[in-house]
């Protein structure tokens, strides 16, 4: 189970990465924001939809000097779960960055699992920090991995036994 710490990050849920994903820049890993607390948007509550809000403040200004409004919207139906993520800078000056929605997905059995819907191409390989080619299709999940697969656009299948969770994005 997922335990909150306040500026610690979490093992569980859907941590946010922004600007960064991982060590891939000079930023603490993963980022400015997944150790922050979030907003409620009250006036934006619905039934089966939350929306969270997190701007700039003293503390990510002192590691990364730009202005940004970052905005979660979480909507629960009977087809599913619908996670949007939307960056706006309210800023002058343009800035790059990365973002991630870390999802952790909770499952019986890992060696049970496996991943389907992945497109051949790079991967890298963070246990290895290498870059590797990967043949696409199946990606087996009986052993720990640390990867980050490149062109996913299609949808994806996490299945274990019988059952399937299908995770599309855009």
């Amino acid at each position: 189970p997922a335990q909150l710490v306040e500026g610690a990050p979490i093992r569980g849920g859907m941590p946010v990465c922004v600007p960064q994903f991982a060590g891939r820049g000079p930023l603490p890993q993963h980022g400015i924001v997944r150790t922050r607390p979030w907003q409620i948007d009250l006036a934006a509550m619905d039934k089966g939809r939350l929306s969270l809000r997190i701007t700039e403040d003293a503390q990510t200004l002192q590691l990364w000097p730009h202005a940004f409004a970052l905005q979660i919207e979480v909507t629960a139906s009977a087809g599913g779960l619908r996670i949007a993520f939307t960056a706006h800078n309210p800023g002058s000056a343009s800035f790059s960055f990365m973002a991630a929605l870390h999802t952790y997905l909770q499952v019986e059995a890992l060696p049970a699992c496996k991943l389907e819907g992945l497109p051949a191409g790079p991967l890298f390989d963070n246990s290895e920090k290498a870059w590797r080619n990967f043949a696409g299709g199946v990606l087996d999940l009986s052993r720990p991995l640390d990867q980050v697969h490149t062109g996913v656009q299609g949808p994806l299948s996490l299945v274990e036994g019988k059952q399937g969770l299908s995770i599309v994005h855009s």
